[in-house]
């Protein structure tokens, strides 16, 4: 009983804190979420950033710029997803600290074999829709990589939010989502310069 115990005494002190996170102040709240949101606009500030440094590779492939909001956007989401889900683990008491790996391994085979369905089609449709196999191979690879990446991230973070006391509620969202955007950015744009000379 005392492990259940401990369980439902988690769940009523996290309640407890979101009930005192509703009655906040409004500048309150500001301030709890702006240096979150500001990491999030930094991150898109980096993410245009390298979006100019591999300017000369879009600029030999503009077929390149399709596919970019499809990687951004998968990744943050299957980002958004496992941290969602750890988050509520965390506060039902079902996700201890110190289930880390364990759950990080889980979430790394959920997202091993997310990307490779994912990153097929995506093959698939670069494939038939530019014409070139080699831009479906690269983005394929590139969503793949990216949702390991992302599931492994987004399954640490909240954890590591929780054991510096910070909320995860509010900081990993943001976070997870920009260090996705700049990750995903970076991966696709630098395996399309590695094959550059099959992409034109």
């Amino acid at each position: 009983d005392q492990p259940r115990s401990r369980g439902l005494g988690d769940v009523y002190k996290r309640q407890a804190e979101e009930d005192a996170e509703m009655h906040t102040s409004s500048m309150q709240a500001v301030g709890l979420r702006l240096p979150w949101l500001f990491t999030n606009l930094v991150g898109s500030l980096v993410s245009g950033l390298i979006l100019w440094w591999f300017r000369f590779t879009i600029q030999e492939v503009v077929a390149i710029v399709a596919f970019l909001p499809v990687i951004a956007a998968m990744g943050g989401n299957l980002g958004l997803q496992s941290s969602t889900l750890i988050i509520r683990g965390l506060a039902t008491g079902r996700v201890e600290l110190s289930d880390i790996w364990k759950v990080v391994f889980r979430e790394m085979r959920i997202g091993l074999t997310l990307g490779l369905i994912c990153g097929t089609l995506l093959l698939v449709a670069g494939w038939v829709w530019q014409g070139n196999g080699s831009l479906g191979f690269v983005v394929g690879s590139a969503l793949l990589i990216t949702f390991l990446i992302s599931s492994s991230m987004a399954t640490v973070t909240p954890l590591m939010l929780k054991k510096f006391k910070i909320d995860p509620a509010v900081a990993a969202g943001p976070f997870i989502t920009t260090a996705m955007d700049i990750t995903g950015v970076t991966i696709y744009l630098g395996l399309a310069t590695m094959m550059l000379e099959y992409l034109r």
